[in-house]
């Protein structure tokens, strides 16, 4: 299930949906059916960035796994993958990339998993009722950091590595929390991008500890939390990061417009 299908609002699902149909057209153009490929190594740092943010952000990780595609038969998501492929432009004559093309892509997916009590902090419908401000950075934070971890792995490999980057890796996140950022004031992209921005320092100032996840979880497919928490305990605590400085003082600002 994507970021998009939990949005409980079905105008603003549609639209997303429509956004995420035209996002993936022009993705194909450029990139072709690689525009989805999810390899295992980059899937296991998407996942590992999730779980360091989420720990950062004070939201205990139950445990993070990875699948390969094919084992979606398993889950019985298969056969509704296959129908969104269609659906975001694959077998379109148009796009000159078939359904053959997609799945011959190395695709990994992945999940992490908050535990019992916290989930509802990460999963909760802003459009509905959003809490505070600040509460919305951290719910954007967290969805948004395996974009932003792989966006750090991508970066360390050089400009060429950055710009191989699938086009449509994260693709449901990024539009989704874009689509967040409309309840803070001043220009949702700008916000947005600012928001990314912290959320790929919080990755890089602890890239050790996600380094040292994604390996563990990309022997293994998944981590609990038994072997998560030793892991995740080792992070630089908050006070020691040069950006949570910065997040203090945006929280600060969305506190001041708020009152």
């Amino acid at each position: 299930m994507s970021m998009i299908d939990d949005i409980a609002d079905p105008q603003v699902r549609r639209l997303l949906m429509l956004d995420a149909h035209d996002f993936a057209k022009e993705a194909i153009a450029q990139q072709g059916a690689r525009a989805l490929a999810n390899p295992r190594p980059d899937t296991a740092f998407h996942e590992a960035s999730h779980a360091v943010v989420f720990s950062l952000e004070g939201v205990p990780v139950e445990y993070v796994e990875i699948w390969e595609l094919s084992q979606f038969k398993k889950r019985r998501d298969f056969e509704r993958t296959r129908k969104k492929a269609i659906k975001h432009g694959f077998d379109d004559p148009y796009s000159g990339v078939t359904i053959g093309d997609f799945l011959s892509q190395p695709i990994w997916l992945g999940n992490c998993h908050a535990k019992p009590g916290f989930a509802d902090r990460f999963r909760f419908d802003p459009f509905r009722g959003i809490g505070t401000l600040n509460d919305l950075a951290s719910t954007i934070r967290m969805s948004i950091a395996g974009f932003a971890g792989e966006a750090v792995l991508k970066a360390s490999g050089g400009a060429a590595d950055m710009i191989a980057m699938p086009r449509l890796s994260s693709i449901d996140e990024r539009l989704a929390t874009q689509a967040l950022c409309q309840h803070f004031p001043g220009d949702p992209l700008q916000n947005w991008q600012g928001l990314v921005l912290e959320t790929m320092l919080m990755v890089r100032e602890n890239v050790s500890i996600v380094r040292e996840l994604a390996a563990a979880l990309e022997s293994k497919n998944r981590i609990d939390s038994v072997e998560l928490d030793p892991l995740l305990a080792k992070l630089t605590p908050k006070t020691e990061m040069e950006i949570y400085k910065r997040i203090a003082n945006d929280n600060a600002a969305r506190a001041e417009h708020a009152a």
